[in-house]
């Protein structure tokens, strides 16, 4: 299962971070790459939402879990149904100097053994731009003035 790993380091407090990161709904008003987000439900440390987004100009759309744990700093995902197999990772938030590190990771499945040889390295590539293109957002809306 192919594994991707991207990280950034942002300036501004782990809380504020992680408070952006925890309202994926709005990702679309703030990512060029994300076309919607839909809250199917919400609990206390959890919300289920429904996600479109584009990955090298295709849409792909899945239905994920997250699990929200401040206290150790992540938030942990899991596609629970959508165009993938499976896909699932995590944030994670660490204190850095003057700001967070963010570290996001993914591992996937497309479901198509005899074509994964051929599509999983290209589709490493394409997420890690993406999974970039994603903390880059964050990054910007973090540092913004509030």
């Amino acid at each position: 299962m192919p594994h991707v790993e991207v990280e950034k380091f942002i300036r501004a407090p782990k809380e504020k971070v992680f408070s952006i990161c925890s309202d994926m709904v709005a990702f679309a008003e703030f990512m060029p790459d994300v076309e919607a987000v839909h809250l199917v439900e919400k609990g206390e440390q959890y919300s289920i939402t429904d996600w479109v987004t584009r990955l090298q100009g295709r849409k792909i759309r899945w239905r994920e879990r997250e699990e929200y744990d401040a206290a150790n700093n992540r938030i942990y995902y899991k596609q629970l149904e959508g165009d993938l197999k499976s896909m699932s990772g995590e944030w994670i938030f660490e204190d850095d100097d003057s700001g967070t590190k963010l570290t996001m990771t993914m591992d996937f499945e497309f479901g198509l053994p005899m074509l994964e040889p051929v599509l999983n390295p290209v589709a490493v590539i394409a997420l890690r731009k993406n999974l970039n293109n994603m903390l880059d957002s964050i990054k910007r809306k973090a540092e913004a003035a509030d």
